[in-house]
């Protein structure tokens, strides 16, 4: 297979015919030694030089009104392409996107049930562990009143190095993995939270930021998966959304 350069060199000479590349090309030279010419240093001169202006911008005009009506059809056929595609695919799309719902809702429910189930586990072990304490401090305490200071300086020492025992999980959470299917953590913006004065008053400060003054979010959902967790755009708050990443065969 060639190259993508090559390849568009191959559509280039398809799409523009030998003779009209020629003549073009002859025409170009022609604007580039007249322009070479020219020089400037009276009336005359500056008369001459602007009519040669005028003859620049006269075969310019040729080849662009050329090239348009080709312009316009190709731009018609790419838009039936793309059409024709989007015909295909968003069905496909749509069947995928209800599938990753019921997959990420349920992930989400394992994982949430598993997070509830550790911080039961680690409650529990931290009221054993403080029971403990109490009791060994209790005994402490009974020793002193004996007189024992040996025996309640052990029962303190023992209490203050008392610590939670945590129980391994009783289950845990089981997310199948199949080949080519993950998840990943993306960062969107939150449409409804944009605050465009406060964008735009540090667009004046940043000329970085004025690219996301735009119409559409097209450019802040660029930049949040360009930047996953780390975006950051004064008026704007992002989140972090967690979706499917599936590769073909």
């Amino acid at each position: 297979m060639s190259d993508p350069t090559t390849q568009q060199q191959d559509i280039a000479l398809r799409l523009i015919p030998a003779d009209y590349r020629s003549r073009f090309s002859a025409s170009i030279a022609e604007a580039k030694t007249l322009a070479n010419a020219v020089v400037v240093s009276n009336a005359a001169e500056c008369t001459a030089a602007k009519n040669i202006l005028v003859e620049i911008a006269t075969r310019r005009k040729r080849i662009v009104e050329w090239f348009k009506p080709k312009k316009q059809a190709m731009d018609l056929a790419k838009q039936t392409l793309l059409d024709g595609e989007r015909e295909f695919l968003n069905p496909l799309d749509t069947a995928r996107q209800h599938i990753e719902s019921a997959i990420l809702t349920w992930e989400q429910e394992e994982n949430r049930k598993a997070a509830v189930e550790a911080a039961n586990r680690q409650q529990e072990a931290e009221a054993a562990a403080q029971k403990e304490r109490d009791y060994l401090n209790a005994q402490a305490a009974k020793a002193k009143l004996a007189g024992d200071t040996v025996s309640a300086q052990q029962f303190k020492q023992a209490a203050q190095q008392a610590e939670a025992i945590i129980p391994a999980a009783v289950t845990t959470p089981t997310i199948p993995q199949v080949r080519g299917v993950g998840s990943r953590t993306v960062t969107v913006p939150v449409e409804d939270s944009i605050k465009l004065d406060v964008l735009i008053v540090a667009a004046a400060r940043d000329r970085r930021l004025r690219r996301f003054l735009v119409a559409d979010i097209s450019e802040l959902k660029r930049y949040g998966r360009d930047n996953p967790g780390t975006a950051k755009v004064p008026g704007v708050v992002f989140r972090q959304e967690v979706s499917l990443n599936v590769r073909a065969k």
